[in-house]
């Protein structure tokens, strides 16, 4: 509406669809969730069409490893501008954006600077005070972006908005010396096995690293005694690839009780109408097969 360029809206995600129109129309701009320009890139039928006229777009919506946002940017053309950028619904929905011209590793590692006009602030989780540089907590914001409450839920509203107008993300993260935000995953998901808390997206990275893992998501279930156990979900290219080469390869990076009780291959696992993993969906799935593995 602004500058007069045509918008191309499809009804479905569909990987040859966006292709197709990104060559026809000459597109210049690609917004998207990881997991949309991820479906481009495992789709060996991108090769068949010519991408170069995407010059920008903004990467969004969930964490994304360094080596794939690499992988990404090579889709299209070297001076590719893409942005990643952070926020939720609740803040309409941009905190933070890199810039234009940051450079390609900047990009791959963290999610930018706090949009204008912001304020931006990192609280430790346990006793609420301010985070210094490079010490991770609770990500929360306070500005024009941030929503006035959930509409018709007062209790909802007082949990996800301090008294003095601060929005808690429930996302965890740090702010490096430049200022710029690095994610670490959200506080309710982290798994908490035995007492200490780990991260699902430190496992998910390791085994992204796995030649032929193309997706993989890490959840915690119930336990009795451990409170949760580590469940890792994996959908590969390599009919070869075992459970035995997964934990071996966890175990040159990670500690011992970080390593995953339950590791699944399935064929997909679902997504939502945005991109995102069904989460819901799939620890469904996770439970059902720990409870055939118990009987």
């Amino acid at each position: 509406l602004q500058t007069g360029f045509p918008l191309y809206v499809l009804a479905h995600y569909r990987t040859v669809q966006v292709c197709g129109m990104l060559q026809d129309e000459r597109c210049t701009i690609l917004n998207g969730v990881p997991s949309m320009f991820l479906a481009m890139k495992h789709n060996s039928a991108h090769t068949e069409y010519d991408l170069s006229s995407v010059r920008s777009g903004v990467i969004a919506g969930s964490p994304i490893f360094e080596n794939d946002y690499y992988d990404i940017c090579r889709l299209f053309r070297p001076d590719i501008h893409l942005q990643p950028s952070y926020g939720q619904t609740e803040s309409s929905p941009c905190i933070t954006i890199a810039d234009y011209d940051d450079d390609l590793k900047t990009k791959a590692t963290t999610v930018g600077k706090p949009i204008e006009h912001i304020q931006l602030r990192l609280v430790d989780v346990d006793t609420g005070r301010l985070c210094a540089a490079g010490e991770r907590g609770m990500i929360q914001t306070k500005g024009y972006h941030v929503m006035k409450g959930y509409y018709a839920m007062p209790e909802e509203t007082a949990e996800a908005i301090t008294p003095d107008g601060w929005l808690i993300t429930g996302d965890i993260g740090y702010l490096d010396e430049r200022g710029y935000l690095h994610i670490s995953g959200r506080k309710k998901n982290l798994i908490i096995r035995g007492g200490e808390n780990i991260s699902p997206e430190e496992i998910e990275y390791y085994i992204r690293q796995i030649d032929g893992v193309e997706l993989v998501k890490v959840m915690g279930v119930p336990a009795a005694v451990l409170q949760e156990e580590i469940a890792a979900c994996i959908v590969t290219s390599r009919p070869d690839l075992t459970k035995e080469e997964i934990i071996t390869e966890l175990k040159r990076n990670l500690a011992d009780y970080k390593i995953p009780r339950y590791i699944f291959f399935l064929n997909k696992i679902d997504k939502l109408a945005s991109g995102k993993i069904d989460e819901k969906k799939l620890l469904k799935t996770i439970l059902k097969k720990v409870k055939e593995l118990s009987v």
